[in-house]
């Protein structure tokens, strides 16, 4: 039996208590298996209604999902491994750099990331935007991978960040 398709509708809503909200919707567009079973609840494109909302409109909350700021150390450390960023000898001591630096923080047992580490990271993204992108970490740890092995120069390798630098001088 074929998956089944949803499409999802958000829309940015005012704030509530203080918090910014986003009402979501997700509206079946073709059922799938549903057609075999269908879970009580669930709207189907006849019965969408967020995209019939006007401006300024009262809505009753069914549900409410609270994202919390952050990520789990757990979580950090996959998106790492994930972006090619690091290696698993590694990743300690770059949290415990972060850390130590004031970049980021333990709060309810999530990082965050700090206001001094907010400021370096606009800074960085306003001045030298690849130096903040995983990609670019990814490869600079492949050339240096490379130069360990011998297969890269040094001289190559160090060139090759600075004329990245030197195309990026505003």
């Amino acid at each position: 039996m074929a998956y089944i398709k949803e499409k999802s509708t958000n829309e940015r809503g005012g704030t509530l208590s203080g918090k910014r909200i986003t009402l979501t919707e997700k509206v079946v567009e073709e059922p799938g298996y549903r057609r075999a079973y269908t879970p009580p609840e669930k709207e189907t494109a006849a019965q969408a209604s967020l995209s019939r909302l006007r401006r300024g409109a009262r809505v009753r909350l069914k549900a409410r999902a609270v994202r919390r700021e952050g990520l789990s150390e757990a979580a950090l450390l996959r998106l790492m491994a994930d972006s090619g960023v690091g290696r698993p000898s590694t990743y300690a001591e770059t949290l415990a750099a972060l850390r130590r630096h004031g970049y980021i923080e333990e709060r309810e047992g999530r990082l965050v990331v700090t206001a001094r580490g907010r400021a370096v990271l606009d800074w960085l993204r306003e001045r030298y935007p690849f130096l903040a992108d995983p990609a670019f970490t990814a490869d600079l740890e492949r050339a240096l991978d490379a130069l360990a092995e011998g297969r890269r120069n040094y001289a190559d390798v160090v060139r090759s960040v600075w004329d990245r630098l030197q195309g990026q001088e505003a």
